[in-house]
């Protein structure tokens, strides 16, 4: 009898107490797991995307302002069109960030008297059409909310602007001086400051964003009221 008790005793101890040490050892295996899926997965995000890269486009109101020497007319103009716009940017601090964009500016047209008063005859009936590739860096206001972005942005943007038309109802012989008289074709290209300021509704990956931007150029100062959607790699 003392054979077959000393024989069970342990296997009877086993039973009755292997439940609390499997259970504590259960739920260390499923910590330890959970945390390594957690570090795993937040180590992977950040490997993806460390930057914050995204793209997007936009589409808004176009307008570019030309004086009297370069429109052919008595008192200047100012045009607008729809215009659109391509971006890549960069967001690796929450704060800062930096864009390459393209912009098209549409091809408004005009046609204005080219002399002064109104009632001279003779006028000018023309088309321009204007696109900048611009590097800007972004500097957003640190205001606690998640979802809301505000931010200004200052850089350089290269332009060229080409005005093609002709006058009409004015005597222009042509000459040396005036080869292609009657007709205008100007083309300008120049990199000067650009600068704009916007807020961004961030919706998870894709953001809601308006915007306001304008480039110094000499020949007209393009500016454009735009609306876009971007989306961030996360």
């Amino acid at each position: 009898m003392c054979v077959l008790v000393n024989a069970h005793e342990p296997r009877a101890f086993q039973l009755y107490r292997s439940p609390l040490p499997q259970s504590n050892m259960d739920m260390g295996r499923q910590a330890i797991f959970s945390t390594a899926i957690a570090l795993t997965v937040s180590s992977a995000a950040t490997a993806a995307d460390p930057f914050g890269l995204y793209i997007g486009g936009a589409v808004g109101q176009a307008g570019v302002e030309l004086d009297r020497s370069v429109s052919d007319t008595a008192y200047g103009v100012r045009m607008h069109d729809t215009g659109w716009e391509a971006m890549v940017g960069i967001r690796p601090v929450p704060i800062v960030g930096a864009e390459l964009e393209y912009v098209d500016f549409g091809n408004p047209s005009y046609a204005k008297n080219t002399f002064a008063p109104p009632s001279a005859p003779g006028g000018t009936i023309a088309t321009a059409h204007t696109k900048a590739e611009g590097i800007y860096g972004l500097l957003y206001a640190p205001i606690p909310t998640p979802t809301l972005d505000v931010f200004g942005k200052l850089g350089a943007a290269r332009t060229q602007f080409d005005l093609n038309g002709r006058l009409v109802g004015v005597f222009c012989p042509t000459t040396a001086i005036a080869p292609n008289c009657p007709a205008i074709a100007v083309r300008q290209t120049e990199t000067d400051l650009a600068y704009g300021a916007g807020v961004q509704l961030r919706l998870g990956a894709a953001a809601l964003r308006a915007e306001y931007e304008r480039i110094n150029a000499t020949f007209g100062a393009p500016y454009m009221f735009w609306f876009g959607v971007t989306w961030t790699f996360l």
